[in-house]
């Protein structure tokens, strides 16, 4: 299932595209302020945060279906 994550700390705004299933956690895309960055240069901290958002949203939409 493909989740988008929004993230907003007041001084930068992240999205990201995650797909998640039960076993994993991918991200896919990812845009700092409006800006493309490549994935595996993204801190290990703002990784985590985007993995547990998607994460829940993957389980509430899960619960839904």
């Amino acid at each position: 299932m493909k989740v988008e994550v929004i993230l907003d700390s007041g001084y930068i705004e992240v999205h990201a595209t995650v797909d998640v299933d039960e076993d994993e956690i991918i991200i896919t895309d990812l845009f700092y302020d409006g800006q493309r960055v490549q994935v595996d240069k993204m801190h290990p901290e703002l990784e985590r945060q985007i993995e547990e958002v998607a994460e829940d949203e993957w389980a509430m939409g899960y619960d839904e279906s």
